[in-house]
């Protein structure tokens, strides 16, 4: 077992060598003890340290330990930006106004701050006792956590081993963890004997044996005996530290008291609690209950001893306390808290006050203490009603919170009780918390319905609800009908929000069958969201219109609207609707022929994704915008993960676009075979979907493309007219070309060379002007390859170097290397491609093994025996250089 010395070098080290360490034990092991000499260890070398200890009281108020955080770096905040500066300095001096950016921003701005700091001299954030960060701080640095390989910055966490690490969020990769063990017999030894060196040998030993290795354990016991050595030793630790502190008379306890439910006790709020008497703290200053720094803060020597003395005190003297401390403190949140604790009976005053802190908090980002102040609300509320709608707020916080299963419980109590307003509501929300679960979701909404009791605005809130859960079974006319008697409603009551909703929800409903009701519909909400501030559903409903253009083949549009809408969320600082509209801004960037942008908008949107509940969404962005203008690989890569997020979170309709372009980026890549599996798994999810839009992500030609080249032509034209009777279906103009681009794969696949040059070149030629820039660099690129392949020689190079320079010329950088390689290729003759020379046979063997048949499978279709194949297998080998079929395929598709 290593010593104190050692663990605490071992520490030291790795904190200078940048790696993110994880300190873990039980109460009064010497975690902070550790911590406090590695601070030392460290001063000599050019770390900015960065020391936080949060309290039990500190984990119910928002930003507490954000603000320490950010104050430490005050001096970095004019170089930011000047919306980032601007959101840290509301935070810092707790101001908010109407148009505050959303906590996303705040996210944002610390992680940039952090960056900007790092670039002068490392930084090594510590905080001990994390158990007890508040849920807002914890929200913003677990995203720093998550990005900190990217920022100059190290994480040194301690945490009490009775609280489950796994449920912490700061917990950054690149993690050393220590369990901090109990110190050995010589260790614990010498503390016993520089704590109270007067003990006797047998008092001496009996602290060994009953402290078992713990720092503090071993401190109180020595101190106990040294007060009372007539006194037996308690053998609990509660017993010995409670021992510190009853002799104290009753107005240092009740100072103690005071300081033990406050947040950040300080000398001057104990007089303004009048509890500050001349010399009645000194008391607890002698017995080492607590130490004052210069600056009148109030500091206990462990985190145990203010819990100890809560719960130790009766419940009229904590309601007492808390009391004096309502009419002490500033903040409104805080203030509030107190006097509803001080409250024991109903009170509407004391209720209301508290649902204003409640609302407070959650705007602060800390949607949990929401939820308590919400709930203690409720319970002092005289009036049914108000009870009823406060229990509903405490059960909307605790979902926004996260805590679905106490929401849950909360909501349900609501849904039994006589007012229809929030019973109704209650049922609404508790369909909302069934998640994927529509069966029982459309059995709460069906209450919902009954439960209305004629109110105009509850069936209008209702009937959106039902509208959307026909949509999800597939009821057209129904989800219609839904949509349409909520906006009848909106009309009535002139809400624009529920009128939004509707029309959006009746757009999604007619694309299918009217795609020009439905185009009118979304011109509609469109007008009536630009009149609207901006949030994620009026942000939702500009960025849909901007998509629906696209698909029209409206490009510039959608290009213009898209662009000023992502400038309008970035000015005001909205990061949650920045993150929706890159979704569509990433999209038509590329599709319109900026594939550069489009890459930094969806890497954007995978950043801004990342540990959010969208993080499938952020994926699929990544990926499809890696696919146009990064890496196939990457695109891959992106597409794989966004997979198993939407397997996992069974998210059906991100899950089609996920496996759509894995197939995208492996055709690219040359492997047909686990395109085709991507495909598959991408055509049964749109098939269960119900929607029929190819433009969404266009990833259907390439399935036939797939299917072409692995020797399934019948497939692939099964497929090819389907999807043209639905491009049509959805006058879908910009599909023309890459449909042309799928036939001639097809004509290819059947030996019809001439039949698909001829078919690609009157495609360009037809539908070039009204197709997407990429689409017409792809179709040169296939031109080029059919026309290489009738040794065309001079026509395959020029429509290699049209594809080169349009790929240039947009940034699709892994399409320009297609195209690069191909021209590359035309410098051969064709005599020298080693294909050239191939009989029938090896031809149909190759093309065979590329599919990814197996040699009985190309025995079977060739009428050959297994042998057989393997030897021209091996002269294949030979002839092409290479040692395997996995070698073979990679090269002829080089070829």
């Amino acid at each position: 077992m290593r010593d104190r010395r050692e663990l605490t070098q071992d520490v030291a080290r790795q904190a200078i060598k940048s790696t993110n360490i994880y300190l873990h034990g039980p109460a009064g092991i010497g975690k902070t003890t550790i911590v406090d000499r590695v601070r030392t260890t460290l001063a000599d070398h050019k770390i900015r340290q960065i020391h936080t200890c949060p309290t039990r009281e500190e984990r119910r108020l928002p930003n507490v330990i954000l603000i320490d955080f950010i104050s430490e770096l005050s001096s970095y905040i004019p170089t930011l930006p000047p919306q980032q500066a601007t959101i840290l300095n509301h935070l810092l001096t707790n101001t908010h106004t109407d148009d505050d950016p959303d906590r996303m921003g705040l996210l944002m701005a610390t992680a940039e701050l952090l960056r900007r700091a790092g670039n002068d001299r490392p930084i090594l954030i510590i905080i001990d006792d994390v158990q007890w960060v508040d849920e807002s701080s914890a929200e913003v640095l677990s995203y720093v956590a998550r990005r900190i390989d990217k920022l100059n910055a190290t994480f040194l966490v301690c945490e009490r081993s009775e609280y489950d690490s796994r449920t912490t969020p700061i917990h950054p990769t690149n993690l050393s963890e220590y369990e901090i063990p109990p110190l050995s017999d010589r260790e614990a030894s010498c503390l016993v004997k520089r704590t109270a060196p007067q003990l006797t040998p047998a008092q001496h030993q009996q602290i060994i044996d009953q402290a078992h290795g713990n720092p503090l354990h071993i401190v109180e016991c020595a101190d106990f005996l040294s007060r009372n050595s007539e006194q037996p030793l308690p053998r609990r630790l509660n017993e010995l530290i409670a021992a510190r502190i009853t002799p104290h008379q009753s107005r240092t306890q009740w100072a103690l008291l005071l300081s033990a439910l406050s947040t950040r006790p300080t000398l001057d709020l104990l007089e303004q609690c009048d509890a500050l008497p001349e010399h009645c703290l000194e008391p607890a200053e002698l017995s080492d209950t607590i130490r004052i720094s210069p600056d009148g803060h109030i500091h206990f020597r462990h985190p145990l001893l203010p819990e100890l003395i809560q719960s130790t005190t009766t419940s009229s003297q904590a309601r007492r306390a808390h009391h004096v401390l309502a009419n002490a403190v500033d903040d409104p949140v805080i203030a509030a808290r107190h006097l509803i604790l001080s409250s024991p009976t109903a009170n509407e005053d004391v209720s209301a006050r508290a649902v204003d802190a409640a609302d407070e908090a959650a705007d602060r980002g800390a949607p949990a203490a929401a939820a308590e102040l919400a709930e203690l609300a409720a319970r002092r509320s005289p009036c049914p009603h108000k009870a009823a709608e406060r229990s509903l707020a405490a059960a909307r916080f605790s979902h926004q919170a996260g805590n679905h299963t106490y929401a849950q419980g909360l909501a349900e109590a609501v849904a039994r009780c006589e007012d229809a307003r929030p019973r109704t509501r209650a049922l609404l929300l508790l369909a909302d918390l069934s998640g994927q679960n529509i069966d029982t979701a459309h059995g709460y909404v069906n209450q919902a319905a009954e439960s209305t009791e004629g109110d105009v605005e509850l069936e209008a809130e209702v009937a959106l609800e039902q509208a959307d859960i026909a949509y999800h079974k597939r009821d057209w006319d129904a989800s219609l009908a839904y949509a349409k008697a909520a906006h009848d409603a909106g009309l009535q009551l002139g809400n624009d929000t529920i009128r939004l909703r509707a029309i959006t929800a009746m757009a999604s409903v007619t694309l299918e069958n009217d795609p020009d009701e439905a185009f009118r519909l979304q011109d509609e909400a469109k007008q009536l969201a630009d009149g609207l501030p901006l949030d994620d559903r009026t942000a939702n409903t500009r960025q849909l219109w901007c998509t629906f253009n696209l698909f029209r083949g409206r490009r510039q549009a959608a290009w213009e609207t898209i662009t000023a809408l992502e400038n309008e969320a970035r000015a005001l600082g909205r990061v949650s609707e920045l993150r929706v509209i890159l979704i569509s801004s990433a999209t038509i960037y590329y599709r319109n022929g900026d594939c550069e942008r489009g890459l930094a908008a969806g890497r954007e949107c995978l950043d801004l994704s990342e540990g959010t509940g969208l993080q499938s969404v952020g994926e699929v962005m990544g990926a499809l915008t890696e696919w146009a203008g990064g890496s196939f690989e990457s695109a891959l890569s992106l597409a794989q993960q966004a997979f198993e997020s939407c397997q996992s979170a069974g998210d059906r309709e991100w899950f089609e676009l996920a496996s759509g372009i894995a197939g995208m980026a492996s055709n690219a890549l040359g492997n047909h075979t686990e395109a085709l599996r991507y495909f598959a798994d991408a055509d049964d999810a749109e098939k269960l979907s119900g929607h029929g839009d190819p433009a969404v992500c266009p990833w259907h030609s390439d399935y036939v493309e797939a299917l072409a080249y692995s020797a399934k032509r019948d497939q692939a034209r099964d497929y090819l007219d389907r999807l043209t009777a639905r491009v049509h279906q959805h006058q879908r103009q910009i599909l023309y070309l890459p449909l042309a681009r799928a036939e001639a794969a097809i004509r290819c696949a059947a030996g019809d060379m001439a039949g698909a040059y001829d078919l690609i070149d009157a495609a360009v030629k037809e539908h070039g002007a009204s197709a997407e820039p990429l689409e017409v660099g792809r179709a040169h690129l296939i031109a080029g390859r059919i026309a290489h392949r009738l040794r065309r020689r001079s026509v395959a190079e020029a429509d290699f170097k049209r594809a080169t320079k349009l790929f240039g010329d947009i940034g699709a950088e892994p399409w320009r290397e297609l195209a690069r390689q191909a021209l590359g290729q035309t410098s051969l003759t064709v005599e020298d491609s080693p294909l050239a020379s191939l009989g029938p046979t090896d031809s149909r063997i190759v093309e065979l093994v590329s599919a990814g048949l197996t040699n009985s499978d190309i025995a079977a279709t060739l009428f050959l025996s297994v042998k057989a194949v393997e030897g021209r297998l091996t002269r294949l080998y030979r002839r092409f250089g290479v040692n395997n079929r996995a070698e073979l395929v990679a090269q002829v598709s080089k070829v």
